[in-house]
This record gives C-alpha cells, structure tokens and sequence, in this order.
C-alpha cells in the first residue's frame, strides 16, 4: 500500500512538471522562484492529499506521498536558479568544449570571460525575485526573504560542517 502512495507522489511531481514546462514558455512569471513554490509546494501537495483521500488511503500514506512530492519539488525549485542563470564553471566548460581537441588557451579563456556580464544578470534576478531592492541611493539592499534564505543557508552549513564561504 505503501509503494502505491509513493508512486502517486512521484506521479504528481511529474504531472507538476510536465505542466510547469508549458506554463513557464507561455506565461513566464515574473517572479518564477514563488510560481515554482505555489505549484509544486502548495497546488501539487492539495491536489495529491485531496486524490489519496479520495481513493481511500490513509492518512500516513497521505503523509508520505505529500513528503516524496514536498521533497523532489523542493529539489527542484533549489536546483532552477541554477539551471536557468549563466552559471560560470558551466559556461567555461562550454567554451572548452568549443576550442575541440585542441583546447584553448588561458588568455582566450580570460578574454571571453571579459567580455561577458555575469553580475548584471544576477544583480536583475535578484531584484525580479524580491531578494534585494535597490535605494533612492542606488544601493542594493537585502529584503525579508533573502534574510531567511540566508538563515537556512548559513544553518545547513554549520550543520554540515562547512565553514562560511567555503564548500
């Protein structure tokens, strides 16, 4: 009975998926980070909780179902920024990759990084997402949410072990 909730859980987060893909290329929220938590941290969880019931399963299978689909989502959504951004180790391996066999030289490498803006397009998401505003000053200021979000960050790496800006 156990296995059968649990597939559901999976199931669900595959349905959530396959209907994230369309709805991001068609209507591309502004802030995706709170779309993404909203259908799979809260639409995804009531739809799966609400067919289980139905069904007849009982509310531990419920329970672990809901935490399967709570768990891959918030894998998930950790893992989009990431995805979605010029993430620098990935772009030099792409230009790497792009010099063929014979590679490319440390000074080609450099120069393209030279000519590419990797701040301002974080700088921009951060503000799209409500992670920092910007003062009458011009400087950048942190919000509510980033302060949480670095809580959970800088407790996650005390939990592990890891030093601050190290790992």
């Amino acid at each position: 009975m156990f296995a059968h909730a649990l597939l559901w859980g999976l199931l669900l987060f595959g349905a959530a998926f396959l209907c994230h893909i369309p709805l991001w290329r068609i209507l591309k929220p502004k802030r995706q980070i709170l779309g993404l938590v909203m259908l799979f941290g809260m639409v995804a969880p009531a739809v799966l909780a609400a067919g289980l019931a139905q069904a007849g399963h009982s509310s531990v299978e419920i329970a672990y179902a809901v935490l399967l689909l709570l768990l891959l989502s918030s894998s998930y959504i950790l893992s989009y920024p990431a995805m979605q951004a010029k993430a620098p180790s990935l772009e030099m391996v792409k230009r790497i990759a792009q010099g063929g066999p014979a590679g490319i030289t440390y000074e080609d490498l450099r120069a393209h990084f030279a000519k590419q803006d990797l701040i301002s397009c974080r700088q921009q998401d951060l503000l799209t997402e409500g992670l920092v505003r910007q003062g009458p000053d011009g400087g950048f200021h942190i919000t509510l949410p980033a302060k949480a979000v670095l809580y959970v960050m800088r407790l996650l790496r005390r939990i592990l072990g890891l030093p601050e800006g190290e790992g």
